[in-house]
Formats: C-alpha cells, sequence, structure tokens
C-alpha cells in the first residue's frame, strides 16, 4: 500500500508533518493524467493544483507499548521449540562441547551483526519485511525472498506446534502411551526392554501390569523398536512407505493443526499491543520447559555419564566442514535471520529507540554512531561467512535420505530444489523486471533504483543536504509557486 506524502519548504508544513493522500493500486496519475511507475516516486513528482494548505492526516506505524515488549519479542521468536531438540541435537552430532567453538565464533561475526542490521532496517524505515527494502528499491527482491521462506516456514513450523500439542493431550493419561506397547499401532518388534544389562532373563513390567519373562539375547534387541518410536511413527506421524504413497488424513492431527492457528490467531488479532504481551509467555516457556527436562534428566540412571558423554569434546571434529556447515546454519535458524521478521519487529519500535545501528542513518537514530566492527562485519567479513556456507553445502552436498533408511527418489528432491529456488530466484528477477521496467540509460536506471524512497518519518531527522533530494526540480519549482509537489512514499 502506499500514499503520498508533501515535501514543501514552507516552514509551518515541515513542522506539522508531512501529508498523505488515500492509498492508491498500481500507480497513481499526476494532475495531467500521467501515470507515473512506482518506481519514480522520488524521481518524478507528482503535482497537483494547490487547493491552500493541504493537511491530509498520515496514519502513524504502531509501536510498541514498552522496549522490553520488543526485547521479548526477539526472545520469544529466537528460542522456540525447535531450538529445545536442535541445538542440543546438534551438540551431541558435532564433537559434544567443541561445538560451541564454531558456534560463538559465527554468533559474534555473522548472527550479532546481521541480526542487529535487520532490526535496524526495520527501525529506521518504519516498513515491514518487503515495503523496508525501499532504502533500495532495486533489491526488493530480498522482500520478497523472506516472504517466501516464511511461508514455508510457517508452513511446516506450525506442525511442530502441532505434534506439541498432540502430546500435550495424550500426556493427560494414567499410562503414557509411548511408554509401553501393546497398542493397535505398535508391532510385534516392540519391546520395553531398554537397557543392555537387561538383555538376559530379567522380569519386568508390561501395560496390563503382569509380570513376564524377558528371554532375549542383546544382538536379538538391536531389532526391537521402542515404543516412543512406534507412537511417534506410526500413531503420529503415520509415516508411509514413501512419497508415492500419501497415506490417509489423519482427523485427531487436523483438529491439532485447527486449534493451533486458532491460537496463533488470538496471539496476534490485534496488532503489536497484544503480541507484545503474549510474548512474554511464550519467549519464557521454553526456558521452564528446559529448566524442567534438566531437573528431571540429572536425576535418571546414568545421567553423569550421559553428561560427560554429550561435553567431552571431540576436537577432531573441528576439521570437518560439515561441523561448520552446522554452527551456521543453526545461528541462522536460532536467530530467525534473513525471514524478515526481525525487520518487521523493528518497524513498530520508535524512531530513536536504541537499537544500536546504518552508521549515519543509525547514528541519527540513536544518537552515536556503532563501533567499527559492526561495519566491518556488515561489509567484509558476515558476507565472506555466509558465502562459505554456502560453498560448504554445495560441495558437501549428499542425496537427502530420512533416518540414513530411506532414500528419496529424485522427483522428491527436484521438488525440494524447487521450494529452495522458489525464494532464492525472486532476487535476480526482481532486479532484472525492475531494469526493464524503468526509462532511461542503463546507468539512469541503476541510479534511480538505488535511490531510497524515504517515509514521511524521515523528513524531520534527515539532514538539510539529504533533505533536498526530496525537492522537485527547480524547474517545476518556478512553473508554479502556488503548487504542492507530492511525493510517494510507502506506509
Amino acid at each position: 500500500m502506499r500514499s503520498i506524502t508533501t515535501a514543501t519548504k514552507d516552514k509551518n508544513t515541515e513542522k506539522d508533518g508531512s501529508s498523505s493522500a488515500p492509498e492508491m493500486e498500481g500507480s497513481e496519475t499526476a494532475g495531467g493524467g500521467e501515470t507515473v511507475p512506482d518506481e519514480k516516486a522520488v524521481i518524478a513528482p507528482l503535482v497537483l493544483p494547490a487547493m491552500g494548505p493541504v493537511k491530509i492526516p498520515i496514519p502513524e506505524r504502531e509501536t510498541w507499548t514498552r522496549q522490553m515488549d520488543f526485547i521479548m519479542s526477539c526472545v520469544g521468536f529466537a528460542v522456540g521449540l525447535g531450538n529445545v531438540w536442535r541445538f542440543p541435537y546438534l551438540c551431541y552430532k558435532n564433537g559434544g562441547g567443541v561445538f560451541l567453538i564454531p558456534y560463538l565464533l559465527i554468533v559474534f561475526v555473522g548472527g550479532i551483526p546481521v541480526f542487529f542490521l535487520e532490526i535496524a532496517l526495520g527501525q529506521f524505515m518504519k516498513q515491514g519485511g518487503i515495503a523496508a527494502w525501499n532504502i533500495a528499491p532495486l533489491f526488493k527482491g530480498l522482500g520478497f525472498a523472506s516472504m517466501v521462506i516464511v511461508f514455508f516456514c510457517n508452513t511446516y513450523y506450525i506442525m511442530i506446534l502441532v505434534w506439541g500439542l498432540y502430546y500435550l493431550v495424550h500426556s493427560f493419561t494414567n499410562t503414557l502411551p509411548w511408554a509401553t506397547c501393546g497398542h493397535p499401532w505398535n508391532t510385534k518388534e516392540c519391546t520395553e526392554v531398554f537397557l543392555v544389562d537387561q538383555c538376559s532373563n530379567e522380569t519386568t513390567t508390561n501395560s496390563t501390569n503382569s509380570s513376564i519373562l524377558y528371554n532375549i539375547s542383546c544382538d536379538a534387541l538391536l531389532n526391537k523398536r521402542s515404543p516412543v518410536i512406534e507412537f511417534w511413527e506410526r500413531k503420529v506421524l503415520q509415516i508411509s512407505s514413501g512419497l508415492h504413497e500419501p497415506g490417509e488424513l489423519n482427523w485427531q492431527m487436523i483438529l491439532c493443526l485447527l486449534a493451533t492457528w486458532i491460537i496463533v490467531y488470538f496471539c496476534i488479532w490485534k496488532g503489536v499491543k497484544s503480541t507484545g504481551k503474549v510474548v512474554y509467555f511464550t519467549a519464557l516457556f521454553p526456558y521452564v520447559v528446559l529448566i524442567v527436562l534438566l531437573a528431571h534428566g540429572v536425576t535418571l540412571p546414568g545421567a553423569l555419564d550421559g553428561i560427560v558423554y554429550y561435553l567431552k569434546p571431540n576436537w577432531s571434529k573441528l576439521a570437518e566442514a560439515q561441523v561448520w556447515i552446522d554452527a551456521g546454519t543453526q545461528i541462522f535458524f536460532s536467530y530467525a535471520i534473513g525471514l524478515g521478521a526481525l525487520t518487521a519487529l523493528g518497524s513498530y519500535n520508535r524512531f530513536h529507540n536504541n537499537c544500536y545501528r546504518f552508521m549515519d542513518d543509525i547514528a541519527r537514530m540513536i544518537g552515536y554512531r556503532p563501533l567499527p566492527y559492526m561495519k566491518w562485519c556488515w561489509s567484509v567479513i558476515t558476507p565472506l561467512v555466509c558465502v562459505g556456507i554456502f560453498l560448504f553445502h554445495v560441495v558437501n552436498y549428499q542425496p537427502l535420505t530420512y533416518n540414513k533408511t530411506y532414500v528419496y527418489p529424485w522427483w522428491g528432491e527436484a521438488i525440494g530444489w524447487g521450494l529452495a529456488l522458489a525464494s532464492m530466484l525472486c532476487i535476480p528477477l526482481t532486479v532484472v523486471c525492475k531494469l526493464l521496467r524503468s526509462k532511461g540509460s542503463l546507468r539512469e536506471r541503476w541510479h534511480h533504483l538505488t535511490t531510497p524512497v524515504w517515509g514521511n518519518h524521515h523528513l524531520e531527522y534527515l539532514t538539510p543536504e539529504a533533505e533536498t533530494k526530496l525537492l522537485p526540480p527547480d524547474s517545476l519549482v518556478t512553473l508554479s509557486m502556488e503548487k504542492a509537489t507530492l511525493f510517494e512514499t510507502v506506509i
């Protein structure tokens, strides 16, 4: 959506703020009926006959009630259910405690700088993930790409919440259904014997509270399946034999999916005012879960051995590229980098909120220039880290498998690549389309499409030198001093 803002040099209008006209779709029409494309917002001003003092109220973007609401929103977005299981698994997989070395290194050279960069971009432009790229319209494809990624992420991540709700509902039973065998979804390979010292003749109790004698060798135990795994695969997922067999709809899962979307809707339906309150629960609850799981885990038999095995450094893992890939991807996954969400969260900050950042532009917002470390990370170090992670992915690419047993067919891999390219192709396609639709030489098009489209809130804070860029050419000013010059901005 767009509106039109004034940029006259009348001092009274400058103090009162710029004004806007009602939103219009597509492109706007100037006084003579000439259609002005979207990209001509700054270079080709809209001129309308003067109608005296024009004051059209501009709806201001909502802001967080308190700064803590914003902080908790960022924490809640970065720390979710996915990190409860994903980060411990990656530590276990990649050498235990030694995994913290590449993880913390990439946090400081990639995670924190980009995290701050996205928040500062949203706060400075006061726009969401797409419109914020009016700071460089040629690269608005980055905004479209992030929206495609968010769509895919919401599609699959909502299912993680659905599974959590499904397990929560089933946990309100005397005997947990995934703790015992004997259910309709269990197979004859299901066993409740888990420890090696139970391989020989041991007496245990099944779900019917009757004692049975296990006479099973440890070799035979390797072919048995845990009731936990069978509940997950055969009851929750209802896994079929492959992608070629879609399977049947699970009505219980559908109800949980519907309930989850309803909960999500009521968390955000009143904007940042309601979201700012909800995040106090969503941000802190994962930590409560972690503490509870930790307290329960350390009381289990063999907990100390498990902790030592889990954290004992395996220094040879540092020489493996996959360890650094996993560290980088976990940073971008947990910090929600590149999704446009941080930009949207930052856009609800007050303009002068201290989010710490864009050198000169950020200095106008927070009152001082960020550390040179940030500039070097933005311009050199972080891009190199991202390119390195991408190249490692390409070089070490292997066909996708499930549980190290099922190899996905070629057409399944093709679908996966199609989903990946759906976001990546947004960037070059948008660049090409905007260059083709613009007029003038290639140099003029490039200059025009890399010129920021300022919002009305910038007029108060821009320096006089930068503010003159918003004024109409002298030829238009001398044409009629009684005409109000209106410029397009994105709200």
